[in-house]
């Protein structure tokens, strides 16, 4: 609605801030939790494949390494999201953003 103006008429750069506020953060946002997950996925079962001796792993063990890395990647990730939604979520006044506390 703060892109269209009283007369109907839109204002095509503030709809276009408005739809990417917050693109930056989110794409550094995936960025983090994709990182750490597949990093640790990866280390963590070769490790666990070297140690049994076995070609591939088992289920029971791709869930336990999975959680435990999503785990990990979402306490890493937390931040991230906190600044994320923050930006996402300020207002503008008059084509500056207002910080919000």
């Amino acid at each position: 609605r703060a892109a269209i103006r009283k007369d109907g008429t839109f204002q095509l750069r503030k709809m276009i801030r408005t739809l990417y506020r917050g693109h930056v953060p989110n794409l550094l946002r995936e960025g983090v939790f994709t990182m750490v997950y597949l990093g640790l996925y990866d280390r963590i079962s070769r490790s666990v494949i070297e140690s049994t001796n076995r070609p591939s792993l088992d289920t029971s063990s791709v869930i336990i390494i999975s959680a435990f890395t999503g785990a990990c990647a979402w306490i890493c990730n937390y931040p991230f999201d906190t600044v994320k939604s923050v930006m996402q979520a300020a207002k503008t006044r008059e084509g500056r953003r207002i910080s919000v506390p």
